[in-house]
């Protein structure tokens, strides 16, 4: 019963750490995800704004 325990306990630790280390991934990878559409909204929102400038001057 002990052994079983054992082996049940190491199973989930390592699903644990498997879990932890795909979250971190996908934080990481919506952190980049966030930051590239941010700077891509922007440029988006800069480049209609320097287009009427020069247009109206």
């Amino acid at each position: 019963m002990v052994s079983f325990h054992l082996v049940s306990l190491s199973f989930f630790f390592s699903q644990a750490t498997t879990y932890f280390g795909l979250a971190a991934l996908s934080i990481i990878n919506i952190d980049t995800l966030v930051a590239n559409i941010s700077r891509f909204s922007h440029s988006m929102l800069h480049l209609p704004i320097r287009h009427s400038s020069t247009s109206a001057s």
